[in-house]
Formats: structure tokens, sequence, C-alpha cells
């Protein structure tokens, strides 16, 4: 079924309503979006059962050092691993998709006999997603010893996406469930569609935090990790947090709401001016600060806050050939770090993101809930109406696995009073790549 028509106006400016028969830009919290047509695509899931397990097939490891794999290694292979690495773990489609939109067509075929000599180099780990009694589950890969030495100093490494070595995983307990390898290959499923559509990306990542600056307001809960971060520019940013249809997933999700509640009203109350700046003849001014004030003032730019995204810390956009590099972190326990830049001159971003600075205005994340289909989506709603997690100034949007990989950029709506939904389009321009 073709798209929906689009009545986006691209330019003017964005307006606060609700109306379904407005044409001009719809505000939510601080996103942008353009109100369309209702969507009636057909929908597909990554469903997930409970009695799912991860399964480490067998390999056949070939014994070289570094510079022997090096000298092995295609230029295609190396942007393999670097994908890999950026988004934690990919299946053999979304490589294939990923390499054809940033490098040259690849099928899926040719990408697998890649993906068979990175593993046998130890550069890729081949897993699987098993279902009790199958002999095929879902296959994908993870970052191993040698590939994490390839790409250190090319791909940005944070707490979502950090490499942990098999002897390190023993040391600390580490074991991820079959659970939270399908929310982030779900993550990036939603990253690649909008970038086969032709979505208005500034920037992109996988298990991102979002934290308050004040530390108190962070312990007390002002902070939540998305399964997926969409910078639409400097101000917009989409935070998806993907949801199954499983008992022990909607506490979860309802915790992310209060969470997610809880970085606004903290967000807000950190931008809140301070009453002894609101009287500043009442605070007593050295003759050195009233030199360095006049001097900030004469430089415009010098004077203004630094925003989210600013450019000095902006990731370039898609495709990425030499990304920045990043110190590796986590971000609930290290302050906020100024920006600096590596080798090359590229900027380095901290390794998680921080939003909201002290008394400067805040950029707040819109929340999307992915949910498996449309009844999943208002059981999930249906949740979060029975819970009181409903707030009319701050709306949650929803997506599904589906409409992530349709041909449009129209796959996030709102529940409305009656039950409708109304439909919105992500900025950008329709240029789907098919390969």
């Amino acid at each position: 079924m073709s798209a929906p028509k689009d009545h986006s106006q691209s330019g003017r400016p964005a307006v606060h309503t609700a109306s379904k028969t407005r044409r001009n830009t719809v505000t939510l919290g601080s996103t942008y979006l353009y109100p369309c047509a209702a969507y009636e695509g057909p929908g597909q899931s990554f469903e997930l059962s409970q009695e799912e397990t991860i399964h480490v097939p067998p390999q056949n490891y070939v014994s070289m050092d570094l510079a022997q794999i090096r000298s092995r290694l295609e230029a295609v292979d190396l942007m393999i691993v670097e994908e890999v690495a950026r988004s934690r773990y990919l299946t053999s489609l979304q490589i294939a998709e990923l390499i054809s939109m940033r490098y040259a067509a690849y099928s899926r075929e040719a990408i697998s006999k890649h993906l068979g000599k990175l593993s046998s180099l130890r550069a890729l780990r081949q897993k699987n997603i098993m279902r009790p009694g199958s002999k095929n589950g879902l296959r994908f890969y993870e970052l191993d010893v040698f590939g994490f030495e390839l790409v250190r100093d090319r791909v940005s490494f944070h707490s979502g996406n950090r490499y942990l070595s098999y002897r390190r995983q023993q040391e600390i307990g580490y074991e991820e469930s079959a659970l939270d390898v399908k929310k982030v290959l779900c993550g990036n499923a939603i990253i690649i569609g909008l970038l086969k559509n032709g979505a208005k990306i500034s920037r992109f990542s996988i298990r991102e935090v979002f934290s308050a600056h004040n530390p108190a307001e962070v312990k007390a809960g002002a902070i939540f990790r998305a399964s997926a971060c969409v910078a639409l520019n400097e101000e917009n940013i989409l935070a998806y947090e993907v949801v199954r249809d499983l008992p022990e997933c909607y506490p979860d999700v309802l915790d992310k709401i209060g969470r997610y509640y809880q970085l606004i009203d903290a967000l807000n109350a950190e931008c809140t001016p301070d009453p002894k700046d609101e009287n500043p003849a009442e605070q007593p001014v050295s003759e050195e600060q009233k030199e360095n004030d006049g001097q900030r003032n004469e430089n415009s730019d010098s004077a203004k806050p630094d925003r989210f995204l600013s450019a000095d810390r902006t990731a370039p956009s898609f495709p990425m050939s030499n990304p920045e590099a990043e110190k590796s972190a986590d971000s609930q326990s290290e302050s906020a770090t100024a920006a600096q830049t590596d080798k090359s001159g590229n900027p380095v971003c901290r390794s998680d993101i921080r939003i909201g600075q002290p008394r400067q205005e805040p950029i707040i994340p819109q929340l999307v809930l992915c949910a498996q289909d449309e009844a999943h989506a208002r059981k999930i709603q249906d949740l979060i109406v029975e819970h009181d997690l409903v707030r009319e100034e701050d709306p949650i949007l929803f997506t599904e696995d589906g409409l992530n990989r349709d041909d449009s950029l129209v796959s996030l709506y709102a529940f409305l009073e009656d039950g409708s939904r109304q439909w919105y389009r992500i900025p950008g321009v329709m240029q789907r790549r098919r390969f």
C-alpha cells in the first residue's frame, strides 16, 4: 500500500496544535513533526518468546596476530567491523543494508562470505537466538577481541556499546539475555529504516543515557537509557524505547516513563533562574568580574550558552568514514566534560548524553515507545492510563516494528482521547535506496 500523502510544509514556523486538519509543523515536547493522514501499512514485528536463549556455535579460528589480520582485510571488511562495533549487535541483513548505503551495493549472500572470514579471524563473534526444538535461530554478530583492536580508534565507544572481552564478562558476571539483544536489533532496525527512507538525521546511536546535570537529581531517578537515539537536529531528539509483549517488560516501561518525567521536571528546575541572578545589583561585583563580563559581552558568540549537540559536539552525519574517538565511561558516575578533539582534529563527544545545564534552556528528548504492532501499542497505552502516567504537556509517541521498515517516513503516532491515532511524519525527503 502506498504511503499517505505528505502534508508537510518545511520552513514554516512551529505551532502548538493537535488538530488533524492543520497542515503546519506540530511541536510535541521539543520535537517538531509533521501531522499527516492515517497510515495503514503492513505490520511486522520482532516477536520474542520467553523460552528463547542465546547459543554460541563452535568456531574454526585461524591463528594470526593483529598485523597478519590487517594484511588480509579488505576495505569492506573494516567497514563491517566498524558498523558492528557502533551498533553493538547486527544481523547479516542489517549489515548488508548499512554497507550498501555507506560503500557499495552488497547482497546478503556476499556479506555472509565476509562475515565468515571475520569470524574465523576473531574480529567478529557469531551468536544465535534459539527457541526450544528449533534448528535455525536468529543469527547476529558482535565485536570480538581483534575486531575491537582494529576499530578502537575509529568508533565512538560509550557505556551502551562498550566492548567486554569474554574473560572480563566472566569476571564480572555479565550476560545479556535474548530480550536485551532483540531490543538492540530492533533499535538498529529503526535507525536503518529512517536512513533508507531519507530522514533528516544529524546523529544516531544505540543505548545512550539521558540524564540530568545535577547528581542529586540523577540519584533520585532523573536518568534513563534509550534503546535507540535519533537526533533530527540540534534541538530535537527522538529517544526510542523498544517494548516487547512479555510480562517482565511492562514494569520496566512504566519505570522508564516515570524516569522520563523525572528528567523533564529536573531539566525544567535546572533552567529556572536563580533568585540571586534576578537582582545582580544586590550582589557585590568585583572590578575584575566587571571587566571579564564586558569582554564576554563584546563577543555575542561567547555569550551564548552551550546547547546539546552544538557544533562542537555533533558527530559527523552518516555515513561516517572516519568517526570521532570517544572515551569509554558510564554517565551515571562521570561528570560532564568539555569537548575535545582527537589527533585528526575531529570533535570528541562525551560517552553518554547529558542534557540540561544550570539555568539554561533544556533540550528535552521526545520519548517514543516501539511496540510490536497496533494491538500491543494499545495494550501499553491502556497500562499507562491505568497507572496515571499520562501528561498532556509531555505526550508519549508510539511506533511499531513494521512501520520502521516500510517505504514511508510516517512512522510515529499519538493516541487521542477517543482512542484514535494522530499520525506524524519525520522530516526528510523520500529517496529510499533499493539494493
